[in-house]
């Protein structure tokens, strides 16, 4: 069901009332230190109430005004008293007795529009369940307005979305990607706005949205959903911010959500989807990257092959300052081992040559070894035992056939790691698969 269908349906309506109107007081957040902060029935300092005087407009009278688009349009100006309403209906928000926060719910819904400047201003409160009700109201006020922009968008007669300049630079101009670009703006409208206007602004953005999709995760039980995932992801795209870590954080946890799969089943979406995860994967932080490129074996993530190259040239200069010389590093083992794996499965023959010095490295794997039946000596896998067998794959070579005792491959992971391990010293078993990946270099 989108988002046009759920106002539509009389009951999702009715849930939409019962969770504004949800009890306070199962959150709470300190304001700023040193900072007051202004009640949800107080008027913001930066927008005092009207004073009421004579040449106020009547109530429901209609002026002209030019958005910061330029676009002039009709718009109903406030009257001191329709002012004076708002605030009573944005302090009882904070009620706590359900029928008075159902009531203001109600009375808000009838001002429209022209209620969301004065919620706006009220969203500063330091509750944050009343924070969120407004956050609600204010998108549910807005939303006739957004989708009539909407459908002009997505059918391509206009292009006036915001934060669509910034998003066409990174993923294209298809059906997919603005549906995409819709559904992020469905869910983060704020971060829209904010995509083209530098890195700073953007990135304060990305926090406040990710704050969003937690809360949502922990106060209403809700899964994130698509429009979350393509809307961080978006952020990811400029090379010279930094990520957030709390944005980083989000974004891992969305692509281990069905919303994820779901989305990359879809043949129409599945192309832009990619892209974009490939925008967070080449820049996943350290303690992420194992993650992210066992995610994009999992479904076929072709853009993670330049993360996993940079992890194979920082490990290579490293050598053995950084794990030592008899045996690798955990720490560093699960990234390297996922890294040769996506470079087997999404490589091309150029990566041979950047793993020359890993077919040279003697230093024990942490990984489980695979015991062949024949033998009881001691299973050893070593960092050059899984770069020859990833050159050979590239090659287009066969395992079994180079001389691996027992290895066992896999349509999705290429084959698994613990499968190419040789007994006792194994230097003269080692020897087979290098004069093998030899001859297949040397082919013309």
């Amino acid at each position: 069901m989108n988002t046009r269908e759920k106002f539509k349906s009389p009951t999702l309506h009715r849930l939409l009332v019962l969770l504004i109107c949800l009890p306070a007081g199962v959150a709470s957040a300190q304001p700023p230190e040193n900072e007051a902060v202004p009640s949800a029935g107080q008027a913001s300092p930066s927008e005092p109430a009207a004073p009421v005087d004579d040449e106020q407009p009547a109530a429901g009278s209609d002026t002209k005004a030019a958005d910061k688009k330029g676009t002039v349009k009709e718009v109903t100006v406030l009257t001191a008293a329709d002012r004076q309403r708002i605030d009573a209906l944005i302090a009882d928000l904070s009620s706590s007795k359900f029928a008075i926060r159902e009531e203001a719910v109600a009375g808000l819904i009838e001002f429209g529009e022209r209620a969301i400047p004065m919620l706006a201003a009220a969203a500063d409160t330091p509750d944050p369940e009343v924070q969120l009700r407004i956050r609600i109201l204010m998108s549910r006020l807005s939303n006739n307005d957004f989708e009539s922009a909407v459908m002009a968008f997505l059918s391509g007669a206009s292009d006036e979305m915001e934060g669509w300049d910034y998003a066409r630079r990174l993923i294209g101009d298809s059906n997919a990607a603005r549906e995409l670009f819709v559904d992020a703006s469905r869910q983060h409208r704020e971060l829209m706005e904010e995509l083209d206007k530098g890195p700073g602004l953007r990135m304060v953005a990305a926090n406040k949205a990710a704050d969003l999709v937690v809360r949502r995760m922990m106060l209403e039980f809700l899964p994130p959903e698509r429009g979350d995932a393509v809307a961080l992801l978006l952020t990811c795209g400029d090379r010279s911010a930094p990520i957030p870590p709390g944005v980083e954080r989000v974004i891992v946890r969305i692509m281990n959500s069905p919303v994820t799969s779901e989305t990359l089943k879809d043949a129409m979406l599945a192309p832009v989807y990619q892209k974009l995860v490939g925008f967070w994967m080449r820049r996943a932080s350290v303690s992420y990257q194992p993650q992210a490129m066992y995610f994009a074996l999992q479904h076929r993530v072709p853009e993670s092959v330049e993360l996993a190259r940079d992890i194979v040239a920082e490990f290579v200069a490293a050598g053995e300052e950084l794990t030592g010389p008899e045996i690798i590093d955990p720490k560093y083992g699960e990234g390297l081992e996922q890294a040769l794996l996506v470079i087997a499965k999404y490589g091309d023959p150029s990566d041979v040559a950047r793993l020359e010095p890993l077919r040279n490295d003697a230093r024990r794997m942490p990984i489980g070894t695979d015991q062949p039946g024949d033998t009881h000596d001691r299973i050893e896998i070593q960092v050059r035992d899984i770069a020859v067998a990833v050159s050979i794959k590239i090659l287009g070579g066969d395992l079994r056939e180079a001389g691996y005792l027992n290895p066992r491959e896999h349509a999705i992971v290429v084959f698994f790691t613990a499968s190419l391990g040789f007994p006792g010293g194994g230097d003269e078993l080692r020897s087979k698969p290098a004069k093998y990946l030899a001859d297949l270099i040397a082919k013309p």
